[in-house]
């Protein structure tokens, strides 16, 4: 019953997504999901815009209900967890904002092959392990962006914000140790067990 019950309200939620967000910005298809392609995840933000705070990041594979769509950006929602008998909501719950150009779109996107990408949350305590022994952190989420020095490997790091980019997922990252803040390739980054 509780299961039947959440059903309703999933399509409730996103009928009436659809309707908020059709005067600020265009509705998709209630039947529209969005999964994500990216190998390392991306990033689901409070706002359609690329410094909005991050809610959650979704890994590769995950799919979303479309509510609706502002430009290059998808509102998604998912239903997580079961709820229990005496709510119809959960706090876990996802609405938020996923650029398009990490999701493949349609009816029924089917899976890809995500590789072994973890995908990590901001708090996620993270270490470097590169081809040189030592990883370097990027003013800006590229390679073309300066430089600081050269940490060795095994350096502890806590995830900041990300994944952004598209083929060579970023993370930002601030080491443990002190220093500023960077970003780092998904790549040279392993979790801290």
């Amino acid at each position: 019953m509780a299961i039947m019950v959440r059903g309703y309200f999933v399509l409730a939620l996103a009928m009436l997504g659809v309707q908020l967000t059709a005067g600020s910005a265009a509705a998709a298809p209630a039947s529209d999901s969005a999964r994500v392609i990216e190998r390392y995840g991306a990033a689901i933000r409070e706002d359609s815009d690329p410094t909005a705070p991050v809610l959650m990041n979704a890994a590769c594979n995950d799919s979303y209900l479309i509510i609706g769509s502002n430009g290059p950006w998808k509102e998604v929602f998912s239903v997580v967890g079961v709820p229990d008998e005496e709510s119809d909501t959960e706090e876990n719950d996802v609405f938020g904002w996923i650029l398009a150009e990490h999701t493949v779109i349609g009816e029924d996107p089917g899976p890809i092959d995500c590789g072994a990408s973890p995908t990590y949350q901001a708090g996620r305590m993270v270490q470097s392990s590169t081809e040189s022994g030592c990883m370097t952190l990027r003013s800006e989420a590229s390679f073309g962006a300066g430089e600081s020095d050269c940490r060795p490997d095994g350096t502890p790091y806590e995830v900041v914000n990300g994944p952004v980019g598209g083929g060579d997922e970023w993370y930002e990252v601030r080491p443990t140790s002190g220093g500023p803040n960077g970003w780092a390739r998904g790549r040279e980054l392993f979790p801290i067990p």
